[in-house]
């Protein structure tokens, strides 16, 4: 067996030799350690959500965990698809320090995970996962006791319902020992291809024109397409089959929504929340055309990057607005905080103020997020900073584009000049995390696995 690394050791034995402090939050307080419950729901964008001002009506349950919640306005993935996503998630460190950047990364072994530290502390650490890039074979299972990929997608049915995995979810919670838990779900329903709920998902329109398959084949490949025509091709879509796109996605939204809902239903009457720091987030958005792209991860743009973070802090009850950018990135130290354990040295972003009072945010708050080179062929970004109304993304050529997201927050209108500050923060944010850069590890992918990443748009061209 590898002998872990001296850090990996340090870190681990000041988080199992941290004492329980305080935790300064204006929420009624509750005896023993609170349970942590993360959801993470693939591919949902932060305007779907009433909370955030959609007026859709697709999110009723979530839009209520909201109402008794902090609600954070400006929350950022660190990059625009999943695998680096939930690593720094993980790794409390961008994908450029924790170099897990393509499908066959591996996060390393002798890395301190926040399932690691929270399990030295004899928590109980379990994940239900429905999204086959994140599996145990590279490394997201370190540090949990369980970890199951759900369901078997097939080619006509390429997805795990959320049910499976509220079903795997609430079985677990039946037998499990009388200890505080960490889970981890995450929920594969909104990302492509979007499915048709009945009585749910809207009625197709008699003038759409493309089939609802080939509208799903069309985003989810054309990412992958060498030749800039074909991508073009395959993502020029008509007003109307561009709404029905969105009204598949939208029918997935309101599904999930629900799914959701009945999992807390059962969990509250189990009291399993009645202690709990719950998280409700996204690994990332989803774009439908706003700047020339469909899916994720081929750009840095708010409609693929800004997701929505409600936090319910043990015992809260009333809600709250943070204007404050966040970084996805600072959820394993704002966790580690609220429990009370030492932050180990390997977890570098800035920790999420989980505070009750509203704070507002500081002159200086910036997010930072990056879209590292990938399998796939389109990439229009490499990095952004985001303050709360301005934004300044870099192209890969190194060009730059400026945005006031005050006046602007689509993205509409790009300004003339760029704001030089934010170009100073930038190339200091690049410099002190290429100071830290790791080597990249690397898994072979298995041939099930491939065939499910196939089936939701990924390998196109999979021998």
């Amino acid at each position: 067996m590898k002998r872990p690394s001296w850090t990996r050791y340090a870190a681990l034995l000041i988080a199992a030799a941290s004492v329980i402090v305080a935790a300064v939050v204006l929420v009624r307080p509750h005896r023993g350690r609170p349970n942590v419950l993360l959801v993470v729901i693939d591919s949902l964008r932060a305007d779907r959500l009433g909370a955030y001002g959609s007026s859709k009506g697709l999110t009723p349950f979530l839009d209520a965990l909201a109402g008794e919640s902090l609600v954070y306005e400006n929350a950022y993935a660190t990059t625009s698809w999943t695998i680096p996503s939930v690593a720094s998630m993980f790794l409390a460190s961008y994908p450029s320090e924790h170099g897990v950047t393509g499908f066959y990364s591996h996060i390393p072994k002798d890395a301190v995970t926040l399932a690691e530290v929270l399990r030295t502390q004899r928590m109980a650490t379990v994940a239900f996962t429905a999204n086959a890039s994140v599996q145990p074979a590279a490394g997201f299972a370190i540090g949990f006791e369980r970890f199951d990929n759900i369901g078997t997608p097939t080619m006509f049915n390429p997805k795990s319902d959320g049910k499976l995995l509220t079903r795997a979810v609430l079985d677990w919670r039946s037998t499990a020992p009388p200890k505080p838990f960490f889970a981890y779900l995450h929920f594969m329903d909104v990302h492509a291809p979007y499915g048709i709920h009945k009585g749910i998902t809207a009625p197709r329109a008699a003038n759409v024109g493309r089939s609802d398959a080939d509208l799903n084949t069309h985003i989810m490949t054309a990412a992958w397409e060498k030749e800039e025509a074909d991508r073009v091709r395959k993502w020029t879509l008509s007003a109307t089959e561009n709404a029905r796109l969105q009204q598949l996605y939208d029918g997935e939204v309101l599904y999930i929504d629900s799914v959701v809902a009945q999992l807390f239903r059962v969990l509250e009457r189990r009291g399993d929340l009645a202690n709990t720091l719950v998280i409700v987030t996204a690994d990332h958005g989803e774009e439908f055309g706003e700047h020339g792209a469909f899916s994720h991860g081929a750009s840095l743009y708010q409609s693929a990057i800004r997701v929505p973070l409600i936090v319910r802090l043990p015992g809260q009850r009333e809600g709250a607005r943070m204007t404050t950018p966040v970084s996805l990135a600072g959820l394993g130290p704002a966790i580690i905080k609220l429990l009370g354990i030492a932050v180990p040295p390997s977890f570098h972003a800035e920790p999420i103020p989980f505070r009750a009072d509203g704070a507002p945010a500081g002159a200086d708050a910036t997010a930072y997020t990056e879209l590292l080179p990938s399998q796939m062929a389109i990439r229009m970004h490499q990095h952004a900073l985001l303050t709360t109304s301005s934004k300044l993304l870099e192209t890969p050529a190194g060009e730059f584009e400026s945005y006031d997201l005050a006046a602007d927050p689509l993205e509409q209108h790009r300004l003339e000049k760029t704001d030089n500050e934010l170009r100073v923060a930038l190339l200091e944010v690049r410099s002190r995390l290429e100071s830290r850069q790791t080597a990249q590890h690397t898994v072979e992918i298995d041939e099930a696995t491939r065939q499910r990443l196939h089936d939701v748009g990924y390998f196109p061209d999979k021998h």
